[in-house]
């Protein structure tokens, strides 16, 4: 397992260095290096050496991998800024409209051209009822995603988007029939509007936000959005391993806890993780509970740090640029922290305790305390450099809501499975629910406003 460990943070290494330090014409160059020093150093034969040969040709293939992605997204990209072109693309997702325009993510098809991933904006109202999976046959004026103001820019990149397609005229829409690959989209829409029908108005944004990680109604209430940001709460709101975890237990709380739950269980996290977006947070989420419910399937005992290192490697062979993503960067140190330091926290903040309800209690709270605080080395120096300021107070705040975000998240999936059944009892069921989330956006506006609940690094 550990050499599995070593060949993904190598290779995750060695992206990273050629997305903030290397410059693409050197990384041939780097790769050839260390695929030298691989075979020059497996000649000698020393079985200590072994894991130094396994490094140097898992760095080669993360600067080669690195460069080749390149060759593959961004050169043809750049190469057609700027130009009108006539394009057949798929519609990903659900169009999302605008005073004056709709918003949609598309994937180029068809001849002579690449098949890159673009954000059409659409002016004439033409996508409006589009499913996804529909074929576009549109003409736009095509501008590379990563170029703004005339400087690069890497956000679209690392969600692996490459285009952006601005169009005025007719758009001509073909539906599709059934297409498996809409599936988690559609399954995604399907949700967000039993959301809509169960929870009372000022709770939906939360709610989508928790359960399906759409932060876009969140976003448009800013006193909202950044109370819960300022209070360190917003990492609830991203799908990561919480919410896998909370999936698993819910899961295994209904059916068991056997071989067979764990193979389902695999399966309906992944479910969840397409139906989400997919995101970093989520797929190393993903990836890391994978492992740890197929070891005892397979009689092995789960390893942390070769799972850790694994999800991260897996997202970066997907995707180099991903390692841009605060999102990522954000969820793995988080993850790290709580790796070297949370056991040892919750150790030190255990109080003993004789009553053996209250210990419970006092167990979950220094749990809660301990990976609160045990993110905090990796990830705040992340948030200052990412968002120019960090939440002293989070702690406080994951103690008084992790409780209500658990009962939030399971208790609304539990209310939109009665929903489908039962629409008036999951009315019902979401109004009493309401409660658990208005207590979380009471603490996040209570500890926002307290004077030096955060540190602002920019003016």
């Amino acid at each position: 397992m550990r050499k599995l460990a070593i060949s993904a943070f190598s290779f995750s290494a060695a992206i990273f260095l050629s997305c903030y330090l290397l410059p693409v014409r050197w990384l041939a160059a780097c790769g050839l290096t260390c695929t030298l020093a691989g075979l020059l150093l497996a000649v000698f034969r020393r079985r200590w050496l072994k894991g130094f040969v396994l490094a140097f040709l898992s760095l080669a293939a993360g600067f080669l991998w690195f460069g080749i992605h390149d060759l593959w997204t961004v050169k043809p990209a750049d190469a057609m800024d700027g130009q009108l072109r006539t394009l057949d693309v798929r519609l990903l997702d659900y169009p999302v409209s605008y005073l004056d325009y709709d918003r949609a993510t598309v994937r180029l098809e068809g001849q002579g051209v690449p098949h890159l991933t673009a954000i059409l904006y659409d002016n004439a109202g033409s996508l409006r009822g589009a499913r996804p999976g529909s074929h576009l046959h549109l003409t736009a004026k095509v501008k590379a995603a990563d170029i703004r103001n005339g400087e690069r820019y890497g956000s679209y990149h690392s969600r692996d988007q490459y285009l952006i397609l601005s169009c005025s005229g007719q758009i001509r829409v073909t539906e599709p029939g059934f297409d498996l690959r809409s599936l988690p989209v559609m399954l995604n829409h399907r949700i967000s509007e039993l959301i809509e029908i169960c929870f009372p108005s000022d709770t939906r944004a939360f709610m989508k936000s928790l359960l399906l990680g759409e932060k876009a109604e969140l976003y448009e209430d800013a006193e909202q959005q950044q109370a819960i940001s300022r209070a360190g709460l917003m990492h609830t709101l991203a799908v990561s391993g919480m919410h896998v975890a909370f999936l698993v237990g819910l899961i295994q709380l209904l059916f068991g806890n056997s071989r067979q739950s764990a193979l389902g269980c695999v399966g309906l996290v992944w479910l969840f993780v397409l139906v989400t977006g997919a995101t970093p947070s989520a797929v190393r989420a993903g990836v890391m509970q994978s492992f740890l419910l197929f070891a005892p399937v397979v009689n092995r005992e789960n390893d942390p740090v070769t799972s850790l290192s694994a999800a991260l490697g897996l997202i970066l062979l997907q995707n180099p640029f991903a390692a841009a993503s605060v999102s990522l960067q954000l969820s793995f140190a988080s993850m790290a922290g709580i790796m070297l330091w949370g056991g040892k926290l919750r150790r030190l903040l255990h109080i003993r305790c004789p009553y053996k309800h209250l210990s419970n209690v006092l167990d979950w709270v220094s749990a809660t305390t301990a990976s609160s605080l045990a993110v905090l080395p990796l990830t705040l120096p992340l948030m200052a450099i990412h968002f120019g300021y960090v939440s002293l107070l989070s702690p406080v705040s994951n103690v008084l809501c992790l409780w209500a975000v658990s009962l939030c998240f399971c208790g609304g999936y539990l209310t939109l499975l009665i929903a489908l059944l039962l629409p008036g009892v999951g009315t019902a069921l979401g109004l009493v629910l309401a409660w658990p989330v208005r207590w979380i956006l009471l603490v996040a506006r209570g500890i926002a406003g307290l004077p030096f609940s955060v540190l602002t690094f920019r003016q």
